[in-house]
């Protein structure tokens, strides 16, 4: 067999990956890639001694329909965009293994790296700077915090701002993007809609049907990357993400942006 599929807990991921590499395969595992910068350095590592294996992390919404359908509305704009994704994640027991710092990582290592993807995906570059803050309470810490709003910069001048809140009513939609620039804009609602402006027209308001959120056709872009040795996302924007993520809860505890450097991983690494 030549690739490894990840679906362990959290706390696995990175060992996981690691002895894959050094197994000479290909990996595919389920997000979060780490949960924290050393067991990103040691993947690193093992990457940079393998050299020939493909890393893939389960970031599936960046294949999804309505992602791709906002991307190509965007294609021609050269100006930097601007962002704003809403997650309404509803609550989750502290009970749950999600919860737990040193299983799970909690939600914003193990759900919100989707988000911080999503938007790199969008704007075709990787993240540069990230602030976090959350809500105050008493009994949440800043690794278990699950009611944040993150602001980022990215390498090609777009910002994003991501919402991500475990304390709205169910009812309403979960997860809602935004894009603007170049005098468009994009809805995503849910990825069941989209809708499309251009000027002072909405151009296209359509209803995809069924959600799809592109676990598909990720999986058959990887096996394609696999097949062809061009792998379907970049080594550097997986790392870069990954993290982004993480140095969100050191943001949200020291009260300052960050700066998203590689060489946090990379030292004593090559």
């Amino acid at each position: 067999n030549d690739v490894v599929a990840i679906t362990s807990r959290h706390d696995t991921h990175a060992k996981a990956v690691c002895d894959a590499l050094a197994a000479k395969k290909h990996v595919y595992v389920e997000k979060p890639l780490a949960l924290s910068v050393s067991e990103l350095k040691d993947i690193h590592q093992a990457y940079t001694n393998n050299g020939k294996s493909q890393i893939m992390v389960g970031f599936n919404r960046r294949f999804a329909p309505a992602t791709l359908k906002l991307k190509e509305h965007f294609a021609s704009v050269k100006s930097p965009l601007v962002i704003n994704i809403r997650i309404n994640a509803g609550f989750v027991s502290s009970e749950h293994w999600t919860q737990d710092p040193q299983i799970g990582g909690g939600r914003m290592i193990g759900e919100g790296c989707h988000f911080i993807d999503l938007a790199s995906a969008i704007v075709s570059s990787n993240v540069k700077t990230i602030y976090a803050v959350g809500s105050s309470k008493n009994e949440k810490s800043a690794l278990l915090n699950d009611n944040l709003c993150l602001a980022l910069t990215f390498n090609n001048g777009s910002i994003a701002n991501i919402t991500y809140t475990a304390d709205g009513s169910k009812a309403m939609t979960k997860e809602y993007i935004e894009v603007f620039g170049g005098r468009r804009s994009a809805q995503i609602k849910d990825f069941k809609e989209i809708s499309l402006f251009e000027g002072n027209k909405n151009i296209k308001n359509k209803k995809l049907g069924t959600q799809d959120k592109g676990q598909k056709s990720m999986i058959e872009n990887w096996l394609k990357g696999i097949q062809t040795g061009v792998p379907c996302v970049d080594y550097s924007t997986l790392m870069q993400t990954s993290l982004a993520t993480i140095l969100s809860i050191e943001s949200l505890s020291i009260g300052v942006p960050l700066n998203v450097d590689s060489n946090l991983y990379k030292i004593n690494s090559s």
